[in-house]
Parts: C-alpha cells; structure tokens; sequence
C-alpha cells in the first residue's frame, strides 16, 4: 500500500517561479509549434511513499504515467527534478509478451529496476484507473519481464512484485 502525493508540472505561470523542468517542457512545447508538430500534452507526476499508508513515511519514488511522449533526455531531467532515489516512467507494451514497459531513473542515470518505484508505479496505476479488478500485469523492466500483482482491499490496493533472480551487470549506459 502507499500514500500518494500529486505534485503537477504545471505549478506557476510567472516566468521568474518556473521550475527547470517547466521551462524543458515549454521549450519542447514551442519547438513542436514551430515546427508544425502537435503540441505535447502536460504531465502529471507523482510523488508515492511506497511500502506504507502513512503520509511522509516508507520510500518515496516519483510516477509519470503515459510517459510515451517522452525522450530518454526528457524522463532524464523529469527524475533529475523529482530528486526521488527512482521515478518511474509508464509507456506502452512493446510486444505482446508484456502488458506495460517500465522505465526507471535515478536522479542521474537510467537503472533496470527499483523495487518501490514498481509499487509506486502499479499503486498510481489501480488508484488513477477507476475500478480495478484483481489482475496480474507482466511489466517489462530493464531486468526483464516480471509479474505483479494488484489486488483490492476494501478502498484501497495491495501490490506485489516477483524479482528475478538476481544478476549483476554494467549500468545501462555502458552496455
């Protein structure tokens, strides 16, 4: 279970009270208006304290669901901004064997996996969703595809995640 904190991107108009990660997004907003693409949509990112349903504790780890419009560059400087250990990135399938793709950064890399952010993710998931029933998801990691499960209990959920098994590589970068 976790306890959810909204933080929306959109949080000052006034130009001198921006945030770096507004000014990226309105600078991606006006390179696509220029250009003739179709301008982006905003993002709502999520702070959740994971592993707890109390407000300030357990582990915190930021959530950007529909993440698909987003360049590695951009979920960079989104998890640089969020300053959380891991902010997770939610985007489509990209084959049939999985039903969401995962994507994790730390304030300064991208990682193939982070346990609490997984809750996070799957937690903002069911709570955004509406009604959701119990299911297991196939997420696609960076450490392969695992499963999670989501449960309901009373108003609430309950996620759990099954690892892999443990294997040590090279960060992504440098594969």
């Amino acid at each position: 279970r976790a306890y959810i904190v909204v933080h929306p991107v959109l949080v000052d108009e006034r130009p001198e009270t921006r945030t770096r990660l507004q000014k990226l997004i309105d600078q991606r907003q006006s390179m696509s208006t220029t250009s003739g693409a179709k301008p982006r949509r905003a993002l709502r990112v999520y702070q959740v304290d994971a592993f707890t349903t109390t407000k300030f504790a357990g582990n915190p780890a930021a959530v950007v669901l529909d993440a698909d419009a987003l360049s590695s560059d951009e979920m960079q400087a989104i998890a640089r901004e969020m300053n959380c250990s891991e902010t997770a990135f939610l985007l489509p399938p990209t084959a049939d064997d999985h039903d969401i793709w995962v994507r994790y950064f730390t304030p300064t890399s991208e990682v193939p996996i982070c346990g609490h952010a997984t809750i996070a993710a799957h937690y903002v998931r069911a709570t955004e969703g509406g009604a959701f029933a119990a299911r297991r998801v196939r997420a696609k990691t960076g450490a392969g595809i695992l499963p999670v499960d989501i449960e309901p209990v009373g108003r609430d959920f309950e996620i759990t995640m099954t690892q892999g098994a443990v294997e040590f590589a090279p960060p992504l970068r440098e594969r």
